[in-house]
């Protein structure tokens, strides 16, 4: 094998594995948008849960019971919507290096390609 053969070779490994390296990290910089996503129902979920528990308290026979659970619905949402003011600011910074990250594996992906011809 030629010296260009065996350095062609090293650089198309040395290429392929951070292509893998930029994907486990796409990967895991995901979990934040998903962690995110999951945070922002939830709150969503919990607001709508306390307007009905809202609605339904004024009705005599379940009013105390459903003052009760609104009650429950409340204490859950400050930690809720504290998790997600700290994953809203988690997501400003990995957001951007997410996309940053598959544009470079987009180039890695193509030189691998210029590699192999």
């Amino acid at each position: 094998m030629s010296d260009a053969e065996n350095h062609t070779s090293q650089i198309e490994g040395n290429v392929k594995a951070v292509d893998q390296d930029l994907k486990s990290i796409d990967q895991d910089l995901l979990l934040s948008k998903k962690i995110n996503t999951n945070l922002k129902e939830l709150n969503s979920a919990l607001g709508e849960a306390k307007e009905l528990l809202e609605v339904v308290s004024i009705i005599p026979e379940i009013g105390a019971e459903a003052n009760e659970l609104k009650d429950a619905v409340v204490a859950l949402q400050t930690p809720v919507s504290d998790a997600l003011d700290a994953s809203n600011k988690v997501e400003s910074v990995v957001g951007p290096a997410r996309t940053k990250i598959e544009q470079v594996e987009t180039k890695v992906a193509q030189l691998d390609a210029e590699l192999l011809k």
